[in-house]
């Protein structure tokens, strides 16, 4: 029973070790140069924050759901997400552009016209990170939140 209950508590620990690194996701493709157009950073991007939070969801779906103190972290990472997202939302999702100017780019990335999966850039990490974050956090909370309803 001893070995069990370490296991899921170190499944837990590793998965939200696992969801810290959605950041590095995050801000990679913003710090890349787009040399030559290249998209596959942004690509690369959306795959690994998409494996990022199955992983980190499977791992901490196996433990205890008393772990809130490990969601205060990503405080940083919605921080993050809220200075380097609009820019994609505003100049990709919703104007159409090549995907680098959401970095910032101008000139020559703003008269290339955005992939059909450019568009998708933005919302995808919102609801990438905003499910995984209401999920986690309505998970640790459920115990409380039941309690409160009776």
């Amino acid at each position: 029973m001893a070995v069990r209950r370490i296991a899921e508590i170190s499944a837990v620990v590793v998965g939200w070790l696992v969801s810290y690194t959605y950041v590095i996701h995050l801000v990679g493709p913003y710090a890349d140069t787009c040399t030559q157009g290249d998209d596959s950073s942004y690509l690369a991007s959306v795959i690994l924050s998409a494996l990022t939070v199955l992983l980190s969801t499977a791992l901490i779906a196996l433990g205890p759901t008393r772990s809130r103190w490990f969601l205060v972290p990503h405080v940083g990472t919605l921080v993050i997400a809220a200075i380097i997202l609009p820019g994609y939302l505003g100049r990709v999702t919703i104007h159409g552009h090549f995907i680098c100017a959401g970095s910032g780019y101008t000139g020559e990335y703003l008269t290339v016209p955005a992939a059909a999966w450019h568009r998708l850039y933005a919302p995808a990490h919102m609801l990438l990170l905003g499910g995984f974050l209401c999920w986690a956090w309505f998970r640790q909370n459920a115990a409380d939140l039941q309690a409160n309803m009776r």
